[in-house]
């Protein structure tokens, strides 16, 4: 994300291992996960690049299309479609050569393909469901003075 001062904002999760030591200080400025709310980022720009497994490198364009106002502090889906890749599919590169071998019943790879796939499948989950679960990720979160 672009900021006024021309440096990038980069906003990273504090617990994964190597994160300080790794991070470009001259190129960036470091916002931490915790202590970034997205109504900050959104009035700079009308869209975030987000970067989801750093394994596998997913990238996404998050685009802001509306606001929902809420006294309640806490995480709420509200729409969405579509299911998502298989995990550990192996980045962008990975789903393509699993959507060829998906799509060639004839390929050598696809009855191990059909297999592996059938244990990665996303559930079908309604929107309670997600909220439900989005909850329990919440309420086990605590915020800590030591990481100030």
């Amino acid at each position: 994300m672009d900021r006024p001062d021309g440096k990038p904002l980069q906003i990273v999760m504090e617990d994964v291992a190597d994160t300080l030591d790794l991070f470009d200080f001259e190129s960036y400025e470091m916002g931490r996960d915790r202590f970034t709310l997205l109504e900050d980022v959104f009035p700079m720009t009308g869209q975030i690049h987000y970067e989801y497994d750093l394994g596998d490198s997913w990238g996404h364009v998050i685009t802001l299309e509306k606001t929902v106002t809420s006294q309640a502090l806490r995480p709420y889906y509200l729409e969405g479609a579509g299911f998502r890749p298989p995990e550990d599919v192996g980045g962008e590169g990975g789903f393509e050569a699993y959507l060829r071998i998906m799509a060639d019943e004839n390929d050598p790879d696809h009855t191990h393909m059909t297999t592996w796939s059938d244990s990665q499948k996303e559930r079908d989950l309604s929107m309670e469901q997600i909220n439900e679960r989005l909850q329990r990720v919440f309420m086990g979160y605590m915020y800590s003075p030591y990481f100030v």
